[in-house]
């Protein structure tokens, strides 16, 4: 019966270092669980992050395009304003020089009338 006790003692120490060992893996794992999960919370904060980023980029740019359509329009409104300010000062002088021409004329014809009266 002795050699069964000793056994028998011999089965729970190597239980109980066993145990131990099972008790000190469980902690380890527990602890990298907790990592991965808070590893886990970081990434979906990082990829909401992303989002937030890209989102923002986006409008950013929708915002630069709009802004330059603006621009676009304004330049071509501008253009279209100063080619009608030209043509407005071409018929301006063309109508300066015709009524410079009739008064020209008058003028030379009342100077002839004239002329003609005294001779």
């Amino acid at each position: 019966m002795m050699a069964f006790e000793r056994e028998l003692q011999d089965a729970r120490d190597n239980l109980r270092v066993i145990g131990g060992e099972l008790e000190v893996r469980t902690k380890e794992n527990d602890h990298l669980v907790s990592l991965l999960e808070d590893q886990e919370q970081k990434i979906a904060l990082y990829e909401e992050k992303e989002k937030q980023i890209y989102a923002l980029a986006h409008e950013s740019k929708k915002r630069i395009e709009d802004a330059n359509l603006d621009r676009d329009r304004v330049l071509l409104k501008e253009q279209q304003y100063l080619t009608r300010i030209g043509r407005l000062e071409e018929m301006l002088q063309k109508e300066a020089k015709d009524r410079q021409d009739r008064h020209d004329r008058v003028v030379e014809s009342l100077r002839q009338k004239h002329q003609t009266l005294m001779e």
